[in-house]
């Protein structure tokens, strides 16, 4: 995230600062991020862009079906992945996986460098270009299920 120079502070009561706490993913992520991620603001980073759907398959699981072109990202402890959906799979550079959570798992690493168990159904993010924000998968697939 690139650094902000018209840092402000503000007054927050005890409950909201107990609700930001309760959303930290990482010891390392600051309450900025925390609000960032909470209220959809993505990092300049990435590329704020709509889905390309004119070629190229989509990404197909449990019913959630994101178009070719879809960006996503992972934010993990201090770091941040990105990339997009191409024919059907999670591209990150020149790698391609068939899973979030393989995705997840081949990209986070612990403090210590390890690899990591996670669930990516719970970590990867979709831009929603006609919302202007992102929205993680889980959270998209439990509305495809109601």
């Amino acid at each position: 995230m690139k650094p902000n120079l018209e840092l402000r502070q503000i007054s927050i009561d005890l409950d909201v600062h107990k609700a930001i706490e309760g959303e930290r993913k990482s010891l390392n992520e600051s309450e900025n991020q925390i609000l960032r991620r909470l209220l959809g603001l993505d990092s300049p980073a990435l590329p704020r862009i709509a889905a390309d759907t004119s070629t190229g398959e989509p990404w197909q699981r449990r019913g959630l079906v994101l178009p070719n072109g879809t960006t996503w990202r992972i934010v993990y402890g201090n770091k941040e992945f990105g990339g997009t959906i191409v024919d059907g799979r999670f591209r990150s550079g020149n790698r391609s996986f068939k899973s979030p959570s393989g995705l997840t798992i081949a990209l986070c690493r612990t403090a210590k460098g390890e690899r990591t168990s996670l669930n990516g159904w719970r970590y990867v993010e979709i831009f929603q270009a006609d919302q202007n924000r992102w929205t993680k998968l889980q959270d998209l697939l439990d509305k495809v299920k109601k």
